[in-house]
C-alpha cells in the first residue's frame, strides 16, 4: 500500500478532503464556520469519549512558562505556541486573558513515534524523547503559526494527515521488519501508538465543523498528528537510542533557512516502503515552499 498524501482540488474557500476515505468539505462565509451539513454526513460515528490532551499520554508536568520567547522578536503564551508577539508585554496580555479561559499549557514539541517505541506502554510519554526528524519539526510549527483561521488549518490537515487506517497498514504491513513480525516489546509500543493515533484523529475531525471550533486546540492536534506520522521520524524500529549526530539541530535556528537545512536525509535501511517515504517528503516539501 502506497500511503500517498494526494493534495487537494482547492477551489476558492471550498476545499475537498481527499486523503481521509471520508469526503468533507469547509465553507469560508467570512466569519469562518464549517458547513455543518455537509461535514456531518461524512463523519463516521464513533464510540469512544473524547479525552484530554494530556490523559495518560504525555507527561506536563516539565511545562512551568507563562511566556517564552522562541527568537529575537518572537513571544508566546504558554497555552497557545501557534501565535507569536512581536513584544513580551502583547503575549503576557494574551497569556493572561487565556489562563482566565481554564486553558490547559500546551508545547509545541510533542511526541513522535520514537517517542513511543523508546517508552514503556505503561509509562507516560516524554516531551524530550522525540528522536531524530526528517524533516525538521519547524516546518509544522511555522506552518500552523502562519494559519490564522480553521480553514487553513483544515488544508493543512487535509493535505498532510494521513487517517488511522493508513497509518496501522503502513505500521504493521508496509513497515514490518523482513522477518514479518515485531517483538513483543516493540509490539506493545506500536499498537498504543497506533490506538492513540486514532484517537486524536477521531478527537480532532468533528472540531471542524464546531460552529465555534477551538482554533488553538484545532492546531495542536493537528501538528500531533502530523509529528506522529510514521514517515517523520526515523530509528523508532528499535529501543536503542538514536546517534548523537543524528538527534542533533537540523537548521531550525537559521533566519531563513533553505529545505535541504531542514531535511535529514535518513540511513538507507530506516523505511521499506520507498513509495511511501516520496510521498511524504513530497508532502513536506510542498509545506515547506508554501510557508518558507
Amino acid at each position: 500500500m502506497k500511503a500517498e498524501r494526494v493534495p487537494i482540488q482547492f477551489s476558492t474557500f471550498i476545499p475537498q478532503l481527499k486523503r481521509s476515505r471520508q469526503l468533507m468539505q469547509i465553507e469560508d462565509n467570512r466569519d469562518v464556520t464549517i458547513n455543518q451539513a455537509k461535514l456531518a454526513q461524512s463523519i463516521k460515528k464513533r464510540t469512544k469519549d473524547t479525552f484530554s490532551l494530556t490523559k495518560n499520554k504525555v507527561n506536563d508536568v516539565s511545562i512551568q512558562f507563562k511566556v517564552e520567547k522562541r527568537k529575537i522578536g518572537e513571544w508566546y503564551s504558554s497555552y497557545d505556541p501557534y501565535t507569536v508577539f512581536s513584544t513580551k508585554r502583547e503575549a503576557v496580555v494574551y497569556d493572561r486573558k487565556l489562563k482566565n479561559t481554564n486553558r490547559e499549557e500546551l508545547r509545541a514539541r510533542v511526541p513522535t513515534l520514537y517517542t513511543y517505541t523508546h517508552t514503556k506502554p505503561t509509562n507516560k510519554l516524554s516531551f524530550a524523547l522525540q528522536g531524530p526528524h526528517t524533516a525538521a519539526h519547524k516546518i509544522i510549527l511555522k506552518a500552523l503559526v502562519e494559519a490564522k483561521t480553521v480553514v487553513e488549518v483544515f488544508k493543512i490537515f487535509d493535505e498532510q494527515v494521513l487517517t488511522p487506517d493508513d497509518v496501522e497498514e503502513v505500521i504493521f504491513t508496509d513497515e514490518v521488519p523482513v522477518s514479518g513480525t515485531y517483538s513483543r516489546e516493540m509490539q506493545e509500543r506500536l499498537e498504543r501508538y497506533v490506538e492513540d493515533y486514532e484517537d486524536y484523529y477521531d478527537e480532532l475531525l468533528p472540531m471542524f465543523k464546531a460552529t465555534n471550533p477551538d482554533l488553538i486546540k484545532i492546531k495542536h492536534l493537528t501538528n500531533i498528528l502530523l509529528n506522529m506520522d510514521p514517515y517523520a521520524v526515523y530509528a523508532w524500529k528499535t529501543t536503542a537510542k538514536a546517534s548523537h549526530a543524528s538527534l542533533s539541530g537540523k537548521g531550525e535556528s537559521l533566519s531563513t533557512p533553505t529545505w535541504d537545512d531542514l531535511f535529514d536525509v535518513p540511513p538507507s535501511r530506516s523505511f521499506r516502503s520507498s513509495d511511501n517515504f516520496t510521498s511524504f517528503v513530497d508532502a513536506r516539501r510542498s509545506l515547506f515552499d508554501v510557508y518558507f
